[in-house]
């Protein structure tokens, strides 16, 4: 009987103190306040939740800046890159010229420009992910034509992208999975077989593709020659 009274007692003083922080909650004002309460109720919960916040804040910010830093750098050395291969297909290129996607106001535009086929890239990846494969070939051309012509309009460095990419989408699928066995050979050296030999193979390997469907496009009209006036097909 004893036990009985101090257990319903206990269950009155329960309700009483979930009641209290019920009317707390519906008085708070700010997340001080929601501190406060949680405290009361969890001890130590307050830490958890200023931990968790601040985790939370870390992983925007990191995510923020590798936005940035793909947006601000790593596009334009894309860039860069192409038109150091591209040069170098028919003169002596210094190695400064990678360096091209950051010089002058060309920047900004190829920072634009390649921020919107990434957009558009991520945004068709939603449609169940091949969409956003096969975007991701129409828009391979992109930074090439950009390398060679940086004054060229968003809308027609689009158009001629996909010019080029028309029917070769496929046959350019099959090139890429030509690499596959060193790619898996990479991971056994750290990527080492990629930056020393895999990465500049599979570029020179696209700048010839580039020269052929720049050739093709010039000649089926579907692109002027002052707009595509920085490399030749030599």
């Amino acid at each position: 009987m004893v036990t009985f009274v101090v257990e319903f007692r206990d269950m009155q003083n329960q309700d009483q103190a979930a009641d209290s922080y019920i009317t707390e909650i519906q008085n708070a004002n700010d997340i001080e306040d929601y501190q406060k309460i949680a405290e009361k109720v969890n001890p130590g919960s307050t830490y958890s939740i200023a931990s968790r916040m601040a985790s939370d804040h870390s992983f925007l910010m990191i995510g923020v800046l590798i936005m940035l830093a793909n947006l601000m750098v790593l596009n334009p050395l894309h860039v860069g890159v192409r038109h150091y291969f591209m040069r170098n297909r028919s003169e002596s290129t210094r190695l400064g010229a990678i360096f091209y996607g950051f010089k002058g106001s060309r920047y900004f535009h190829i920072c634009w420009v390649m921020f919107l086929r990434d957009l558009y890239t991520a945004l068709w990846s939603l449609l169940f992910v091949i969409p956003g494969i096969v975007k991701g070939y129409e828009y391979r051309m992109i930074p090439y034509i950009l390398a060679e012509n940086s004054e060229l309009s968003t809308s027609r460095t689009f158009a001629i992208s996909k010019s080029m990419m028309k029917h070769n989408k496929w046959a350019t699928f099959i090139l890429d999975l030509s690499y596959i066995l060193w790619v898996i050979a990479d991971t056994f050296t750290f990527g080492l077989i990629g930056i020393f030999w895999l990465s500049p193979y599979v570029i020179a390997t696209e700048s010839e593709l580039y020269a052929v469907l720049r050739g093709n496009v010039l000649d089926d009209a579907m692109a002027e020659a002052y707009e595509l006036h920085g490399f030749y097909a030599s």
